[in-house]
């Protein structure tokens, strides 16, 4: 139903802010942008709000992307399509990287439902794009740009322009 999966993610998350230490990235300066449906936005925004707070020089942009392909009923990031991301972030100063939800992912591919492809929007949005697993360690791990560690080592696949 949702309501233990923001639960758990959000528990990885504080325990891994809770044990982060700034000294694990001291020349840290990072401007990351994440895209979200209207279900997740409040949720999200809160652990970036968070993480900013407890991370210096981080700042995180959180876009609540309406979904015009299905409807603005929907509201999950999971049916959200790669048009709308583009066509809502276009000409944003978006920062060095934009973190998705692999759950707009058709299952085991880079694919959203509308059939574009994650470097699609990469080419488009002249951007880093990485889909994140949902974990919130993971998503901490993805927002200060650093290697998700071994047991993770599955959860994120970014798309660089250069992949293109």
């Amino acid at each position: 139903n949702g309501v233990g999966l923001l639960a758990s993610f959000e528990d990885e998350f504080n325990f891994a802010l809770d044990t982060f230490e700034e000294s694990d990235t001291p020349q840290l300066m990072r401007h990351v942008s994440v895209a979200t449906g209207k279900a997740a936005f409040e949720f999200i925004k809160k652990l970036a709000d968070k993480a900013q707070t407890h991370i210096k020089n981080l700042k995180i942009d959180v876009y609540e992307i309406e979904n015009t392909v299905f409807g603005k009923n929907i509201t999950v990031s999971g049916l959200l399509c790669g048009c709308d991301i583009v066509s809502q972030l276009k000409g944003k100063t978006l920062g060095d990287e934009l973190l998705i939800s692999k759950s707009t992912l058709r299952s085991g591919e880079d694919v959203l439902l509308d059939n574009m492809h994650v470097g699609d929007i990469a080419k488009a949005l002249n951007i880093k794009v990485t889909p994140n697993e949902n974990d919130g360690e993971a998503f901490l791990y993805a927002l200060l740009g650093l290697d998700v560690p071994e047991y993770c080592d599955d959860l994120q696949n970014p798309y660089e322009l250069s992949d293109i």
